[in-house]
């Protein structure tokens, strides 16, 4: 479940006069709403404050502003809060994910890819010991490869039958 910090009104930090006598305080434009992950349908009201006063600690906070509470209520109404389920890709070897490669008449492809890309790629192409499935360079070479999440995703779940 998406967790939100529901802020209302921020106010500028407080000034002083001549005399050292506070100002009355400002408020700033906007209901402002902190959450835990991105509210979809809330992109419209995201926004990215210089200087966050209120965060989710060591989460990372998505901040929000919408132009009075009321919009914010009646975006509360048809939100959907709860976060997606995604199913947990095990780790393959590098001999699961070759033969996977193989059935999946991918392994041509991505070693001609690896063939050709830098000596990083072919090192951790040939020297890994574990193939995890969100690793940056697998999201490189699927994008290489016009090969989608979804199917990555079945291919390391291939893999772990192997």
């Amino acid at each position: 479940m998406i967790q939100l910090d529901i802020i209302g009104t921020l106010f500028a930090a407080t000034q002083f006069d001549d005399q050292g006598e506070p100002l009355p305080p400002i408020a700033l434009d906007g209901y402002h709403v902190n959450a835990t992950h991105t509210v979809d349908d809330w992109a419209a009201q995201q926004i990215t404050p210089a200087s966050p006063s209120r965060t989710f600690g060591s989460l990372p906070t998505v901040f929000y502003s919408f132009a009075d509470q009321a919009e914010f209520d009646a975006a509360m109404e048809t939100v959907d809060l709860t976060l997606p389920v995604r199913q947990i890709i095990p780790d393959a070897s590098p001999r699961q994910i070759r033969m996977a490669l193989t059935r999946a008449g991918l392994r041509e492809q991505v070693e001609a890819a690896v063939a050709a890309g830098s000596q990083d790629m072919q090192d951790w192409y040939e020297f890994s010991t574990v193939f995890e499935r969100d690793n940056s360079q697998v999201s490189a070479m699927g994008s290489a490869l016009a090969v989608d999440a979804e199917s990555l995703d079945n291919l390391w779940l291939l893999a772990a039958t192997l």
